[in-house]
């Protein structure tokens, strides 16, 4: 034999080697019964009320906080970098002082002095100090 038909003997074995290999693997004459569809379909259908109930849910959320008093303080939070635990308690401050706009927290560092404070806003009087501080910059001792 020549070379070129050598090569072409030895590549057919190799397919046929491979066809052994995978002929295991393969499900002759099986088929997809009706329980199995109903199955598969219900899972889909499950995952795409998921994802479009989660779509919503995010929409109302942010719909119901655009061009509000409270949706400012939040993106005066994320502009400063705070922490949700420090938005919180900026809110829960705004609300002690009933104020109508709490991003007014941000333009008006006498909003923070503890006059007035709830008993839970004087227990976490030290970190509403340290917001402060985050927002405006750090007072001198003097200003104290």
């Amino acid at each position: 034999m020549t070379p070129h038909w050598e090569a072409m003997f030895v590549l057919a074995q190799t397919a046929n080697r491979f066809n052994n290999m995978t002929r295991q693997f393969q499900r002759h004459g099986r088929q997809l019964d009706s329980k199995q569809l109903l199955f598969y379909l219900g899972a889909a259908v499950a995952v795409a009320i998921l994802i479009g109930g989660a779509a919503f849910l995010y929409k109302w959320v942010s719909r119901r906080y655009a061009n509000s008093p409270t949706g400012l303080l939040i993106e005066l939070c994320q502009a400063h970098g705070l922490p949700w635990k420090q938005r919180l308690l900026l809110y829960q401050l705004a609300r002690s002082r009933n104020l109508a706009q709490p991003a007014a927290l941000f333009l008006d560092p006498e909003l923070f002095d503890a006059s007035g404070f709830t008993p839970k806003l004087k227990q976490r009087r030290s970190e509403l100090e340290g917001v402060r501080d985050r927002i405006f910059g750090k007072r001198l001792d003097a200003d104290r």
